[in-house]
């Protein structure tokens, strides 16, 4: 019946990995990409990026701005903010030489 909540939270990993992996497809067929990321501390004070992608559809010529994930920040200072941003890229696939904007 699927109601165990494990059962339920590997069902909701496994349709954000699907979902995650979609969006980046979508940004790799673009020409350009531009990275937002946003800051924050979270109820259990840790540190964390909010990381989002912008970029123009492929086909339909859309601009999308689509969310991520969530990094776990370590560092806070200019240099690691940048390195957890540039190694989470790379982590997920991007092609860094395509990205023209950061914010």
């Amino acid at each position: 019946m699927y109601t165990s909540s494990f059962i339920q939270n590997e069902l909701i990993n496994t349709f954000g990995h699907l979902i995650q992996a979609q969006m980046v497809r979508n940004v790799r067929k673009s020409i350009f990409y531009s990275v937002l990321a946003d800051e924050t501390t979270d109820i259990s004070q840790i540190e964390q990026f909010s990381l989002c992608v912008r970029y123009v559809e492929d086909q339909s010529y859309k601009i999308r701005e689509d969310f991520l994930t969530f990094v776990p920040v370590y560092d806070v200072t200019s240099a690691g903010l940048s390195n957890t941003v540039l190694e989470t890229l790379s982590v997920l696939g991007f092609d860094l030489k395509k990205m023209r904007g950061q914010g």
